[in-house]
């Protein structure tokens, strides 16, 4: 049985309107949904349906019918790619990303899709992954990261010195927000992004320990993340520390390897 829940083309959510947008309900896990006590009565509501697609015919198992699960998350990704712009996206994305997600094409959209159910969380062993995302300039990782964002209709996007400065500002006499309140910001978004890792100073333990403990908040809250970073392989426990790289392999998340060629 596949408990997703299938919605018509109609009910296509608009990306991320919003500065910070519930995680997206269109497609649902019941399993995870729910408690162990209550699954088999919410799965008891379910239906058989046919794809209404034209062409498709497949027949799946949901509360709605309307399209299936398959043919809805590519009707999910041409609204979004079409639409793709600043008034449509949260607005700490970059807009030049967010443009490029129409426009995206090759091994950074295909690697892009094969790991957006890591993100989405429908296996529990993924839910809430560490995704650490490694490549040379150019080979659009941070196109991936907003094409994500974009499809799981949620998410908040920061460069790591961005973030540090933020906190740092906090420090001032005449500050009028908390290292706490900034930090819960990022801590409590439902989809986090945070570019340019290899920014970070090697040799700060006052950053490599607000990081660490930035993901370890995530990673008990079940929140996905996307760590980007222009480094080598052989580079990543230098800059992010062997725990951050534990995280991503425990949480069923690991390594991204962008290896191949720059689009420009």
């Amino acid at each position: 049985m596949n408990p997703t829940v299938a919605l018509p083309l109609s009910s296509l959510p608009h990306c991320l309107r919003r500065e910070e947008l519930p995680a997206s309900s269109h497609v649902v896990d019941v399993a995870s949904a729910c408690t162990a006590g209550t699954v088999q009565e919410t799965l008891s509501g379910m239906k058989k349906f046919t794809c209404v697609k034209p062409g498709c015919g497949a027949v799946f198992t949901a509360f709605l019918g309307g399209l299936c699960p398959t043919c809805y998350e590519s009707a999910l990704e041409s609204e979004m790619r079409k639409k793709a712009g600043p008034l449509l996206f949260n607005k700490t994305f970059p807009p030049r990303a967010i443009a490029a997600t129409s426009s995206m094409t090759g091994p950074a959209l295909s690697k892009a899709r094969d790991l957006l159910p890591r993100l989405r969380g429908t296996d529990p062993r993924t839910r809430g992954c560490l995704l650490i995302v490694l490549g040379d300039r150019g080979t659009g990782k941070t196109v991936m990261a907003t094409y994500w964002a974009g499809m799981l209709g949620t998410g908040r996007y920061v460069k790591v010195t961005d973030l540090f400065r933020a906190v740092r500002g906090t420090f001032s006499s005449d500050s009028k927000t908390t290292e706490a309140e900034i930090l819960q910001t990022y801590e409590k978004a439902d989809f986090l992004v945070i570019d340019e890792a290899q920014e970070r100073k090697k040799d700060s333990e006052w950053e490599s320990v607000l990081l660490t403990n930035l993901i370890d908040k995530r990673y008990d809250r079940f929140k996905p993340t996307a760590i980007i970073a222009n480094l080598a392989e052989a580079a990543v426990d230098e800059y992010l520390g062997a725990s951050i790289v534990s995280r991503a392999t425990r949480s069923g998340g690991g390594l991204v390897i962008c290896d191949w060629p720059p689009y420009a």
